[in-house]
């Protein structure tokens, strides 16, 4: 069977590599059906989340002891094996609490370049409080895809959202912080764009995608009227320079297509 979803996660702040890999693989419904493993014995309390977060505000410093013992909590065993549906299976999904996730999308043959330059960010200007995890995927032949490359390796940031204090700095300084390292190694990349980042940082979409994101605009303009352009922007295009524009909009552009 070829996997449906695979996925890595990875505590930054330890010496040693520690790696927890996670595979899922389609299986036909059979029966008796299998018992998935027991939620709320092994659940953690959203309560204890909080808790996490305030003590991590407080304390930087054990942000790495905390994100060890929480780890040990909330990911799977090894070798650890459960059937389910899907539902059954991301049954924390629906978790309403205060989080972030940030996403960058490199070509696969970058993956420990850019993990290396992250963790040391992390490590060297963190702590934070959330754990790096990895996942590939197919290209998409999408104009502005975040899975542009043959394969693109999606290194993924996610933890437990918190304040600027003296001690920590923000989200978006943590993401701005990202983005300029990245630039600063000479690795392309991109950025899922329903996660966290630093959106209005300077040429951000063209560094991430030259020509793409003028043809983007080009086929915005001549899509759209300047009226109708108004009426479909919001904060995010105006911010990452996507609701720009460009004069003149060749209203036969559409036609060709």
């Amino acid at each position: 069977l070829r996997p449906h979803h695979f996925k890595v996660f990875m505590n930054p702040y330890v010496n040693e590599t520690h790696y927890v890999v996670e595979v899922m693989y389609k299986k036909p419904y059979k029966i008796p059906y299998p018992d998935p493993f027991p939620v709320i014995q092994t659940s953690v309390y959203r309560d204890l989340i909080y808790l996490f977060v305030r003590i991590a505000e407080r304390f930087p410093k054990s942000i790495p002891w905390l994100i060890k013992n929480l780890g040990n909590a909330v990911l799977p065993e090894v070798n650890e094996t459960t059937t389910g549906t899907h539902a059954e299976t991301f049954w924390d999904a629906p978790y309403l609490g205060p989080a972030f996730a940030c996403s960058f999308g490199v070509d696969h043959a970058d993956t420990s370049k850019a993990l290396s330059v992250l963790s040391k960010l992390a490590r060297d200007e963190g702590p934070f409080p959330g754990i790096f995890g990895m996942r590939f995927i197919r290209r998409s032949e999408a104009t502005l895809a975040f899975s542009k490359f043959p394969m693109t390796c999606m290194i993924e940031i996610d933890g437990a959202l918190w304040r600027k204090s003296r001690k920590l700095m923000s989200v978006t300084e943590f993401s701005r912080r990202m983005i300029e390292v990245l630039q600063a190694s000479n690795i392309p990349f991109t950025i899922h764009w329903g996660k966290n980042s630093d959106w209005a940082f300077p040429g951000l979409v063209e560094h991430m995608y030259g020509e793409n994101a003028v043809t983007w605009r080009k086929f915005r303009s001549a899509l759209l009227s300047p009226e109708m352009m108004n009426v479909f922007s919001n904060g995010f295009l105006e911010k990452t320079g996507l609701s720009e524009r460009i004069e003149p909009a060749d209203g036969g552009l559409i036609v060709s297509l």
